[in-house]
């Protein structure tokens, strides 16, 4: 009597790589139209930042941004280093074709017009894409999305001073960075109800 056939393979899950070199799976898709009039556009932008980790930024745009085909908009993300703390940057009326360009543009949701406002769209048209903020003024921010996020803690200081060296191997220091600030904003926006939870998993699987 012939032997059964074995049982077909078990199927495979294909798990976003940390591998700045790798492309990035999409595991989100959006409507390239907004679902209503005036929404705002939620991407992520990213920098290969090997040999150590990427770097993010938060894009808002009125338009679907693309490397060919790039809006303006607002951009927002932590800045500094772990030696010195983080501060918050914004960029009104920022171009990602001639002003930084990412890497890499990953579209994520159609945000409501009403959380950002009128002051929101007059940053975008009358804005130079100029950096704001630094450690002793945080930047001005429009719209109650952009006030969720500025309610959300910075970065601080990571690094060991030299002068605690007799402390080393005592307290264990867990570092944020750019990554961790923009997945903990995500997080805060779903619990407030703006955010789907399929952004915060993409930050998360994402997130080296």
């Amino acid at each position: 009597m012939a032997a059964p056939p074995p049982p077909p393979p078990l199927p495979t899950i294909q798990v976003p790589s940390t591998s700045s070199t790798n492309p990035k799976p999409r595991i989100i898709t959006i409507s390239p139209t907004p679902p209503q009039e005036n929404a705002v556009l939620l991407s992520l932008l990213t920098y290969n930042g090997q040999p150590f980790m990427d770097h993010w930024e938060c894009f808002l745009s009125t338009g679907t941004p693309s490397l060919s085909h790039p809006s303006r908009g607002v951009s927002l993300s932590p800045s500094g280093n772990v030696r010195t703390g983080f501060w918050l940057e914004v960029a009104r009326g920022r171009d990602i074709a001639s002003q930084n360009p990412p890497d890499r543009i990953v579209p994520l949701q159609w945000i409501p017009s009403e959380m950002f406002g009128s002051e929101w769209d007059e940053g975008i048209k009358n804005g130079t894409g100029e950096l704001k903020g630094d450690l002793d003024k945080k930047p001005q921010l429009f719209g109650k999305f952009e006030e969720m996020l500025g309610c959300v803690e910075l970065p601080k200081k990571s690094l060991r001073d030299h002068t605690a060296s007799e402390n080393v191997g005592k307290t264990r220091i867990t570092q944020r960075n750019c990554q961790t600030w923009i997945v903990e904003s995500a997080e805060e926006l779903m619990r407030q109800g703006v955010l789907d939870d399929k952004v915060v998993e993409y930050f998360k699987a994402m997130r080296q």
